[in-house]
């Protein structure tokens, strides 16, 4: 029986080989690029091409652009497009999409539309989208051609249909549907499909609906900060990861780097 352990291997060393096998890698993925392009020009018609469509936050359509007032934060992956008007403050996160395509959508002033949610306007009339101020619109839920008054909460995975309305500080349970043309009573908690009455809201829960909304809105700064980083920026934080004895998956990730381990022989 023994113990023995791999050779001491210095970190300048781990990094310079790093080094290398990165220089070595774009050397190679740039020459793959070549021979990617040389060969499509040898194909002449026959060549196969994959169109790329850059993703636009902000997009116009049929002719109406989105209208957005100060402090309004709009997530890379989110989409905000057509007749679309967004109040102070307003947030739409990641995946999420707010479509006014035929009809209008106003929302109000401090409302989070929050991730995988959809509000679009409807086809035909009165098939616009009104959202008043401090509303949430929870994760995967969908608002189509419907009223949602101020201060109330659409849960997560819910559905308000068209016509449907929701008064001011009423909360629509995760997963339950407004029927077209509901209205859901100011101050009250509806649940089920199709979403029925359950209670009235304490004041207790009131306050806590407000500030999850709150929440929500201050957390946004952190996000604008990174997302306005400039390349050079994240490649010199990039480089500032100090080396540790300690495993950091990032310093992995970047380089390729496993921690030399202590190994038991039997």
């Amino acid at each position: 029986l023994g113990w023995a352990s791999e050779p001491e291997v210095s970190f300048p060393l781990l990094y310079e080989m790093a080094a290398i096998g990165t220089t070595l890698g774009i050397m190679f993925r740039e020459t793959g690029v070549a021979l990617e392009r040389l060969g499509c020009r040898m194909s002449g018609s026959l060549t196969f091409k994959d169109p790329l469509t850059r993703h636009r936050e902000v997009l116009p359509v049929n002719g109406k652009e989105p209208r957005m007032k100060r402090g309004c934060f709009v997530a890379p992956t989110a989409t905000v497009s057509g007749d679309v008007s967004l109040g102070d403050g307003t947030n739409v996160w990641y995946g999420a999409a707010v479509r006014g395509d035929v009809a209008g959508v106003t929302i109000g002033s401090g409302c989070n539309i929050a991730h995988r949610a959809v509000v679009q306007c409807g086809m035909g009339e009165g098939a616009k989208v009104t959202i008043g101020n401090k509303v949430l619109i929870g994760s995967g839920a969908t608002v189509n051609a419907a009223e949602v008054c101020d201060g109330a909460s659409v849960g997560m995975g819910a559905t308000v249909e068209p016509g449907a309305k929701v008064e001011e500080g009423a909360a629509v349970a995760p997963g339950a549907v407004v029927a077209a043309g509901t209205v859901v009573a100011k101050g009250t908690l509806v649940s089920g499909a199709p979403a029925a009455f359950v209670r009235n809201l304490t004041a207790d829960e009131t306050s806590k609906m407000a500030a999850d909304i709150a929440a929500l809105t201050g957390g946004v700064a952190a996000h604008t900060a990174e997302l306005g980083k400039t390349f050079a920026e994240i490649k010199e934080e990039k480089e500032a990861y100090p080396f540790s004895k300690k495993h950091v998956s990032t310093l992995d990730d970047e380089f390729g780097l496993i921690e030399p381990q202590l190994e038991t022989i039997w």
